[in-house]
């Protein structure tokens, strides 16, 4: 298996440097990448607007974007990025709960990636990176592939963590106990 990973690697490399992959200029307009298509402007105009009209609570999810995001630019549709999804519709007050929990879930990450080191702790949080990444660029939390895994690490993440942490407090004591049974003081 890995011999096949070094070998697509090597092709996917040789294609790259040889100039035989298309370039991303033919499909997507290079002045749109760096603007986002304007998504940082239709961000501001909806934060403006929520803010103003009801920031605590938000004007309902998803119906605020596609409320006012016309108003902006017909073109671009919704927010596109859940994490303004949840601050237009559910106000400063959904927003800082869910950027609570995206930082508790980044610190189980990160202690769950330097303290296991196995390779079931790297894809549950290589999962969760992946969803937040496109979350905050493109897909909704309520629905689709990207909120499934978003939530399954939000479900996993905390569970893994305490594991790791009653683990780290408690060690496997079952070896000791093998060596002490030969060793009895008779």
């Amino acid at each position: 298996m890995k011999q096949l990973a070094y070998l697509v690697c090597a092709v996917a490399l040789t294609l790259y440097v040889y100039h035989w992959l298309p370039n991303l200029g033919e499909y997507r307009n290079p002045e749109a990448v760096s603007s986002l298509d304007d998504r940082i402007g239709l961000w501001r105009h909806l934060t403006n607007i929520t803010l103003t009209q009801s920031p605590w609570w938000g004007l309902g999810y998803y119906s605020s974007s596609r409320i006012y995001g016309p108003q902006y630019n017909p073109g671009l549709g919704t927010a596109h990025s859940m994490f303004f999804e949840i601050l237009l519709g559910g106000g400063a007050l959904s927003f800082a709960l869910f950027a609570a929990l995206c930082i508790l879930l980044s610190v189980y990450a990160a202690y769950l990636l330097f303290r296991n080191r196995d390779r079931f702790s790297f894809a549950v949080v290589t999962l969760f990176v992946a969803s937040l990444m496109l979350g905050s660029m493109g897909d909704e939390i309520d629905s689709g592939p990207v909120a499934m895994c978003f939530w399954y690490s939000a479900a996993v993440l905390p569970l893994m963590y305490q594991e790791s942490s009653r683990r780290a407090t408690n060690p496997d004591e079952s070896g000791r106990g093998l060596a002490d049974e030969g060793s009895s003081p008779e």
